[in-house]
């Protein structure tokens, strides 16, 4: 607005613009999302302790959002354990772009359901229902 209101002469569709800006149910949309907007809703976790040993394993919260786009990564089932991990992550798929599954991470649970001993199929339904995945 502030912006508009510097040029001199307003075109009809600049003139309209700022009429539509300074409504006061635009500017309370505005600022409501300028609130949402600056919240951190991802979960806080504590950080792991600096003395771990090297070879102690440590779970991780993923969350990633998926929009309607493929996962880009195939999962495995281990038949001997149940244990369902990735298999491949896709160059360029979302998995690939967050950098935050690798090949051989075990999924522990998905969207809140357990993935031990279920079908690779099952846990790709789960996925397939749900927009992002803690795990």
């Amino acid at each position: 607005m502030t912006d508009i209101q510097k040029v001199h002469c307003l075109s009809a569709e600049a003139q309209e613009l700022y009429d539509f800006l300074k409504s006061p149910h635009i500017q309370a949309l505005l600022s409501s999302h300028d609130s949402v907007a600056q919240v951190d809703y991802g979960p806080v976790l504590p950080p792991l302790p600096d003395e771990m040993p090297e070879d102690e394993e440590a779970m991780r919260i993923v969350c990633l959002v998926k929009n309607n786009q493929p996962l880009g990564a195939t999962i495995r089932r281990d038949e001997d354990t149940g244990q369902i991990y990735i298999a491949r992550v896709i160059h360029g798929g979302l998995a690939d772009r967050s950098g935050l599954l690798h090949p051989g991470d075990l999924l522990v649970e998905v969207n809140g359901s357990p993935v031990l001993g279920l079908e690779p199929e099952q846990v790709i339904q789960i996925l397939v229902e749900h927009h992002y995945i803690p795990g």
